[in-house]
């Protein structure tokens, strides 16, 4: 009794193993995300309005230790 092996290649199967390349698209994702949350951030709380909500926050947060 004579036993044949079937050998198949795959041609669309990559050669090294891509499982890093999820981590880094997300790594950009995450980059990009916090950068436009900071460009849309950054004048809000930059105007006068706003130092001076977070400067009373600041205050009546501490004034309890005081």
């Amino acid at each position: 009794m004579t036993q044949t092996t079937k050998t198949t290649t795959t041609t669309d199967r990559p050669t090294r193993s891509q499982r890093g390349m999820v981590t880094a698209e997300y790594a950009v994702g995450v980059v990009f995300a916090c950068g436009l949350a900071g460009a849309c951030l950054a004048p809000l709380l930059t105007s006068p309005l706003m130092y001076e909500l977070l400067a009373m926050l600041w205050r009546f947060a501490l004034e309890p230790w005081w």
